[in-house]
């Protein structure tokens, strides 16, 4: 994954996943320190997948394993889909924060800045004429 990325957006997304992985274990209320549970082949073998397409460094390798095998109980079959999902939110993410803003068709033009040319393009108001009124009922 990194090859995909400037290393500075790689940090960036490598943190933003672990940081959105802890609020996951803070939502399924799992107690920290994480210790390795039974975890079945398939899921561990999944979650290593992961952490090698994404480079995580070995104590978050570990502790998303340790992780996995503490929501596995709860979530089963979805569990290792899940992780790539957030994993391709975070990456998604990362690079709308980093691409420049390009103008759309559709924006509006920008604000006049300059007071002074305000008075230039603003047309004028058309006068009213103030209409007598009657005193008759």
């Amino acid at each position: 994954m990194a090859a995909h990325f400037d290393p500075g957006l790689y940090r960036k997304v490598t943190a933003k996943f672990i940081d959105e992985a802890r609020r996951v274990a803070v939502d399924f209320g799992v107690a920290q320190p994480l210790n390795l549970a039974e975890l079945r082949p398939d899921t561990a073998h999944g979650i290593k997948q992961l952490s090698r397409h994404m480079q995580l460094s070995e104590p978050d390798s570990d502790w998303l394993l340790c992780l996995a095998s503490h929501l596995e109980p709860e979530l089963g079959d979805v569990l290792v889909p899940e992780l790539w999902q957030l994993k391709n939110d975070v990456v998604t993410s990362a690079m709308r924060r980093e691409r420049p803003r390009e103008p759309s068709p559709f924006s509006l033009p920008p604000a006049i800045t300059d007071m002074t040319d305000v008075e230039d393009s603003v047309l004028p108001a058309p006068e009213r004429k103030k209409r007598a009124r009657s005193s008759s009922p």
